[in-house]
């Protein structure tokens, strides 16, 4: 019997024969006792017959009507007898109780179990009968009545002169661990040497940027995270101290070709540690040598990538519609309506009348009709020639309306296509055909992950040709893979789905996201040697936290990160918007444009070039052909008979220097000479 609580014997284990010897048990012992002499027997029996008569009384009493006439009882006598083979069982028995049950005297009153709230028992205590003594007996100590309890003389467990503490004395445990954030991250100690809220003094090494030991001994840090949180309820709930300390070998535990287990798991076999708390991933390997509790986190393998920055598509001032579109506007639509409206002039009588209002006053042509089309659908402030018929008027305005419904819709969707792209590759598990044929990509894609881990050996026994391709990739740690990612030296990198959203959340620019569904779900467990007697008491606490939802709260505290909640305002599941991203204008988000003034400068060039063929090598020849004018009806400039200066001897002037009345570019069309 342990000192840390007062321990009680009932009535019916205290020997009633003998009260007066306690020789056989142990000093400071309570016990429940009350009187069983023939006084107390018969007193007892005075108050059930009272109790009785009293019940009666009020059922009686019950039944009386309000003119004060008795009427028939709220139950009625059983009728039965020892011969009946009836059920024997009094059906009104249970009514006539409840008067019973509400009889309140000096002494009695029952609670709604029908049991006595008010007893008076007594207290006893094992004491010596003269002190130094070895003899022990039982001594009447207190009173237990309905005006509460009264102690006097009392004799404290084993002698002890003071109440023990009602708790039993804090066991202490070995934990083994390893740094991982955000389960067990490091921080230097306070200036007064201590850990703050929540966390913990761990003993770890110093070590390299490869994670190799560079002492033997050694020294003092303080463990937080949501592992060390997760440890903080343990202790508290099962009441034990520890010793925190970091594997020496940095091994979460892997089984060597001698069978001997290196890291944490290691350490659990061969004794070193009672218990080991971290990011430890149950899998079927681990579990033959040691024992796990259930899991207090889920986690499984996915995959982490980069977001690349894009560039605006060279064709984005083309993106609003489809090539389809742009043809039937841009090819069909100008060109069909151009030639309607002209048609519609060539043959109104307010137009053309079919060739006979040809004058010098009036330019209007077929490519100028195009020119009226090009300019009404781009809103352009130029010089244009409008047709004079009513029916080409009104084809126009229809023209006018149409252009200005193209050009709404163009304008209100091309913001959607000028702003920056942003790439990744958008894994979708590990049968990706990335991770599967990485040589299909040129370059071939790069993807890793940690040696000696759970998602290593799992990649290493399910996909056996990815593991051998990705083994030149292996990364160090998690923060040299991410650091890989951000410089495109990796493409992906496949680790526990729980770390990579924490770094998801906590990278400064946001630049990474996970993609792909959970590969081999699995969950963080607390792990055990076998046959320790911690892995029920641990259990327990696990599916209480869980039940509260306290774990829950552990994991939105800890893996909530800045990305994800700027993420969280966008509306797709991943949280950029299909790829895109909004940020201030730059000059890459007008490259588009750019390209598009580049090829019209270029364009004009070339327009220029073929014009100034035109008027020196084939003007002539087409004057010579077209006798009767009909070139006008088509060109652009509508005088076509002018030629040009190359045509003219003397650069087509007079010896006064001024063009000839014949030549004049604003004589209007010489149909006759064309």
């Amino acid at each position: 019997m342990s000192n840390e609580y007062l321990w009680f014997l009932t009535f019916e284990a205290i020997n009633k024969n003998k009260l007066s010897l306690a020789n056989n048990l142990p000093l400071g012992l309570f016990g429940i006792h009350y009187d069983y002499r023939d006084e107390e027997m018969e007193q007892a029996i005075k108050t059930a017959v009272s109790v009785w008569l009293k019940g009666l009384h009020q059922s009686f009493m019950a039944s009386v009507t309000p003119d004060g006439t008795a009427g028939d009882l709220p139950w009625k006598l059983p009728n039965l007898d020892c011969q009946s083979k009836a059920e024997l069982r009094w059906k009104d028995g249970h009514t006539f109780y409840q008067y019973l049950r509400n009889v309140t005297t000096d002494t009695v009153s029952f609670n709604e179990l029908g049991q006595l709230k008010y007893k008076d028992i007594k207290i006893v205590n094992v004491q010596q009968s003269v002190p130094g003594e070895v003899e022990k007996k039982w001594r009447e100590v207190g009173m237990f009545t309905s005006g509460g309890i009264h102690m006097k003389h009392i004799t404290w467990p084993n002698g002890h002169t003071t109440p023990p503490t009602g708790k039993p004395k804090r066991h202490f445990l070995r934990i083994v661990t390893r740094e991982e954030p955000p389960f067990v991250e490091y921080r230097d100690l306070s200036q007064n040497g201590s850990c703050g809220h929540f966390s913990y003094l761990c003993h770890v090494y110093d070590r390299d940027k490869n994670e190799f030991r560079i002492s033997n001994t050694t020294v003092k840090r303080c463990c937080t995270g949501l592992s060390i949180d997760f440890l903080h309820r343990l202790s508290v709930a099962l009441n034990f101290d520890f010793y925190l300390y970091e594997v020496e070998d940095y091994q979460w535990g892997n089984k060597n070709s001698d069978g001997n287990w290196d890291g944490i798991v290691g350490d659990l076999v061969h004794g070193k540690a009672d218990m080991a708390v971290a990011s430890m991933t149950i899998d079927e390997d681990r579990s033959t040598a040691i024992n796990f509790s259930v899991p207090y986190m889920e986690t499984g393998i996915t995959f982490i990538v980069a977001i690349r920055e894009g560039a605006i598509s060279a064709t984005a001032f083309l993106e609003p519609y489809d090539y389809p579109s742009w043809c039937l506007i841009l090819v069909c639509s100008v060109h069909v309506t151009g030639a309607s409206i002209f048609l519609f002039e060539w043959l109104s009588p307010y137009g053309l009348d079919h060739g006979r209002k040809l004058s010098p006053t009036y330019k209007f042509s077929l490519f100028r009709t195009f020119w009226l089309m090009w300019a009404m659908l781009f809103g352009a402030a130029v010089t244009t020639d409008t047709p004079r018929g009513v029916s080409s008027k009104f084809m126009s305005n229809i023209w006018a309306l149409f252009a200005l419904v193209f050009s709404a819709s163009y304008t209100a969707n091309l913001a959607a296509f000028m702003i920056t792209k942003e790439e990744y590759y958008d894994l979708s598990g590990m049968q990706d055909w990335r991770l599967q044929k990485p040589y299909a990509m040129n370059p071939p894609f790069r993807f890793a992950t940690i040696a000696n881990g759970t998602t290593e050996s799992n990649i290493k026994k399910n996909n056996a040709n990815m593991y051998e391709y990705m083994k030149k990739y292996t990364q160090r740690s998690v923060e040299q893979a991410m650091e890989s990612l951000k410089t495109q030296t990796l493409h992906a990198f496949i680790y526990d789905a729980s770390v990579l959203k924490y770094q998801e959340g906590k990278d400064k620019d946001c630049r990474l996201i996970t993609v792909g569904n959970w590969y081999a779900t699995t969950g963080y467990g607390v792990g055990f040697p076998f046959k320790s007697p911690w892995l029920d008491r641990v259990n327990n606490v696990i599916l209480n936290l869980q039940y509260e939802g306290e774990m829950e709260r552990l994991k939105e505290f800890w893996l909530a990160g800045a990305c994800h909640t700027k993420r969280k305002k966008t509306n797709n599941n991943r949280g950029i918007g299909n790829g895109v991203s909004s940020s201030t204008l730059g000059i890459l988000n007008f490259t588009s444009a750019f390209i598009l003034l580049a090829a019209g400068t270029g364009l004009a060039v070339l327009t220029l070039i073929l014009e100034q063929c035109y008027f020196c090598f084939a003007r002539k020849r087409l004057r010579s052909w077209d006798k009767k004018g009909c070139c006008a009806l088509v060109s652009l400039v509508g005088e076509v008979g002018v030629l040009s200066a190359c045509q003219v001897p003397g650069n087509g002037r007079t010896a006064t220097g001024q063009m000839p009345d014949s030549y004049r570019t604003n004589a209007g069309p010489r149909l006759d000479s064309c």
